[in-house]
C-alpha cells in the first residue's frame, strides 16, 4: 500500500533540531570521525562522517560563516530555516547544526549514490520506469513544500541526491531534495503572492521567471518537467550556443524530436507541465499557465496524478 501522494511518508511532525556551540572548531573531531570527502558545493565542501558515540554515518556541510551583511548570510539561514521546518521522506534531513566563531556545520543523512546528474552521466538516460519513480518521489517533495507555502526556486539534477548507489536492488532510486539555498517561505500561493526575483539555473528556469510578470509556486513544476525530459532523453529539452538563443528557445514551446519519445507515454504528462497543448487524442492534458493564481490552476498534486506517475504505485 503506497502513501497518499503529497504527503510525507514519515507520518510524523516537524523536528527541532538541535544548534549546539562550539568553543573550537577542532572540538566537533570529538564528536565525529570525518570520513572521504563528498563534494563542495557553492556553501563549502561536504564530508562523510561517523558519529563516535552512535557509529551512524552521516554527512557534514563546512559552511565558512559569511560577512555579515552579504548575501550569502540570507542564503545559508535560508537553508537551514528551510531544512528546521520540513520532515519528509524525499528531502534532505537535517539532524543537528554546530556553530563556532568562524564556522558553521550542517549534520544531515547521508547519501551515499551522489547525486542526478553524476548518475544521468553514467546512464546517459534512464528507462520509463526508472524516471516514474523518481518523478513520482520527486513531485510528492515538491506537494509537501508547496502546501507549507515553501518554493523551491532551484530543482534541478545536481539538487537531486540518492540515498543508495545505483545498484543496491529496489531502493536505487531513493531520491532525497537538497540545497534550498533559494527557496522562499510565501504568504500562500494565491495570487497576491506572486514572486518577481529571477533566480535557479537558467536550463531549469520557467519562461515567466525572467519575464518580469512575475511567478508562482509553478516555476518547481516547470523546473519538474525539464528532469522529466533529461532522464529520459540524456539531453535537455532547450540546446543553444548563446544565453540570448537559450532564453529564445526557454520562451518557445517544447519539441519532442528525439527517438526516447516514440516509446514513452509520459510525453502526455510532460506536455501538460511545461504548456504545451496536446490534441485530443494525446489523452488527458492538464495544461497551465505557471504564472496563474493557485484558484485558476490545476496544483502540483493535481498535475502528477495522471496515469504515467499513478503506474508508479502499481510497480511496487
Amino acid at each position: 500500500m503506497t502513501t497518499p501522494f503529497g504527503w510525507s511518508s514519515t507520518g510524523t511532525a516537524e523536528r527541532d533540531v538541535p544548534v549546539i556551540r562550539l568553543k573550537n572548531d577542532s572540538d566537533l573531531t570529538e564528536k565525529y570521525e570525518f570520513g572521504s570527502k563528498l563534494g563542495q558545493g557553492s556553501f563549502g565542501e561536504v564530508y562523510e562522517a561517523t558519529h563516535l558515540e552512535t557509529r551512524t554515518k552521516w554527512a557534514i556541510k563546512m559552511v565558512h560563516r559569511p560577512a555579515p551583511g552579504s548575501k550569502m548570510v540570507e542564503t545559508v539561514d535560508n537553508e537551514i530555516s528551510i531544512l528546521k521546518q520540513v520532515n519528509h521522506a524525499h528531502i534532505i534531513h537535517l539532524e543537528a547544526i554546530y556553530n563556532s566563531a568562524a564556522m558553521i556545520y550542517l549534520v544531515t543523512e547521508l547519501c551515499k549514490g551522489g547525486d542526478l546528474k553524476q548518475l544521468l552521466q553514467q546512464k546517459k538516460s534512464f528507462t520509463e520506469d526508472e524516471t516514474r519513480k523518481i518523478i513520482f518521489s520527486l513531485a510528492d517533495a515538491v506537494v509537501y513544500l508547496h502546501q507549507r507555502n515553501i518554493v523551491h526556486r532551484d530543482l534541478k539534477l545536481e539538487n537531486i541526491l540518492l540515498k543508495n548507489s545505483s545498484n543496491e536492488g529496489d531502493d536505487r532510486f531513493d531520491i532525497k531534495v537538497a540545497d534550498f539555498g533559494l527557496s522562499v517561505k510565501t504568504g500562500g500561493v494565491e495570487i497576491g503572492n506572486i514572486m518577481t526575483e529571477a533566480c535557479g539555473t537558467l536550463i531549469y528556469m520557467a519562461p515567466e521567471m525572467m519575464s518580469g510578470r512575475g511567478y508562482s509556486q509553478w516555476c518547481d513544476v516547470w523546473s519538474i518537467g525539464v528532469i522529466m525530459f533529461m532522464l529520459l532523453c540524456g539531453e535537455p529539452p532547450f540546446v543553444s550556443q548563446t544565453q540570448r538563443g537559450l532564453l529564445k528557445e526557454i520562451m518557445n514551446k517544447v519539441r519532442f524530436t528525439q527517438p526516447a519519445w516514440a516509446s514513452v507515454s509520459g510525453a502526455v504528462c510532460l506536455n501538460s507541465q511545461m504548456g504545451v497543448d496536446l490534441p485530443p487524442e494525446g489523452g488527458p492534458c492538464l495544461s497551465h499557465d505557471c504564472s496563474s493564481a493557485a484558484g485558476d490552476s490545476l496544483d502540483c498534486r493535481r498535475a502528477y496524478s495522471t496515469f504515467w506517475t499513478q503506474q508508479c504505485a502499481g510497480d511496487d
